[in-house]
Parts: C-alpha cells; sequence; structure tokens
C-alpha cells in the first residue's frame, strides 16, 4: 500500500525533487543530486515549508539523508529482489511543488556491462521519485545523472540504510575504509577505524 504523505518534495540550490520516508527509520532518503553539498534542504509539506538539516551525503552510493521533520511513520519496506525482478515495466509515483501526485509508466532495463539499471521513459522524472513493480513491490528511488534516468535499487539503498543507522548522526563515508563514521571524527583525511 502507498501513501503518498511519505513522498515529500524537496529543494536545494543545487537541484529538486522528492525525498522519502522509509519504514523503520527517522529520516527522509533522496538522491545527492537533490541536495548537492547544500546543508540546508527545503521540504515542502501541503502548505509549509520547512528547512531540514542534511545528514549523510554518499557520493560513493549517491544517497542522502535528511533529518525527518516529524514523527510520522512510513509504510513503505525495503525488500531485496532479485535482480531478475528489474527486467520488466515498472510504475514512478512523483511528487510536484504542489503536492500533485504524478504517475508514469516506465520499464527498467539493466545494462550488463555497466550493471545500471537504466529507467526508459518519455516522460520527465524527478530524482527521488518511488518506483514500484505491480504498484506495491518497492524497486527503489530514480537517480538522474544529466542524461540518463537511473534506477537506485532498494537493496543499495537497504545497505547505505543500515550502515548510516549504526552511526545515527551527521556522518560520512571514510575515503579510504568506506566506513560510515561521524562527521567530527575524519582527521587527515581518514577515520578512527583505519
Amino acid at each position: 500500500m502507498i501513501n503518498f504523505d511519505e513522498l515529500y518534495f524537496v529543494a536545494s540550490a543545487w537541484n529538486q525533487g522528492n525525498a522519502l520516508l522509509i519504514d523503520g527509520y527517522d529520516f527522509l532518503i533522496t538522491p545527492v543530486e537533490n541536495i548537492g553539498f547544500s546543508h540546508k534542504i527545503l521540504i515542502k509539506e501541503y502548505d509549509k515549508k520547512i528547512l531540514v538539516n542534511r545528514l549523510f551525503l554518499d557520493l560513493k552510493t549517491g544517497i542522502a539523508f535528511l533529518k525527518n521533520f516529524n514523527q510520522k511513520k512510513s509504510l513503505i519496506n525495503i525488500l531485496n529482489f532479485e535482480l531478475s525482478v528489474y527486467d520488466q515495466p515498472c510504475i514512478i509515483y512523483q511528487k510536484d511543488y504542489y503536492g500533485k501526485i504524478s504517475e508514469i509508466r516506465a520499464e527498467i532495463i539493466k545494462d550488463e556491462d555497466s550493471g545500471i539499471y537504466n529507467i526508459k521513459t518519455d516522460k520527465k522524472i524527478l530524482s527521488g521519485a518511488i518506483v514500484f513493480a505491480k504498484k506495491t513491490e518497492f524497486l527503489g528511488i530514480v537517480s538522474y545523472d544529466g542524461k540518463r534516468y537511473e534506477l537506485i535499487p532498494a537493496k543499495y539503498l537497504m545497505k547505505t540504510l543500515e550502515e548510516f543507522s549504526r552511526v545515527g548522526k551527521e556522518s560520512v563515508r571514510c575515503p579510504v575504509c568506506e566506513n560510515i563514521v561521524e562527521k567530527e571524527s575524519i582527521y587527515k583525511e581518514t577515520c578512527p577505524k583505519c
């Protein structure tokens, strides 16, 4: 079941798109291109505009986390689908600035050389829009690299969510060992775990 109250319109100096609240986590998830290196991000909910803090920015996976500004609970669970599920038609839902939900039909095609899941459609899609198979199976979120739409699969979201939730504070990924650590613990380009 999809509750579109879990999908938010977000904007920064870099871009605009969608962010999603995931069941079991107290932060919003969005592609990096929606926020760039901004520390404060505008979220629009109904007629309210709220500035929230960026908690995590991961250039490796293309995922960013934002501070949740309310106590809502999400119904969207992340499941680890087999790769074969991705080579099929899908439904993409996005929320615009005015709160209107659009449903877009598309197809996901895996590029065997790169391993990237491309989304084929003739419609414009916001980064962070949510992708479902059969209206109920959450597959991931949309990312846009300036040339093509790609799927950030649910399994990558889940792995990064689990890593980040162990730290739970404003964090970064260590450029040496790739562990996620508190931002303040990076010293001279390495973390205490190196």
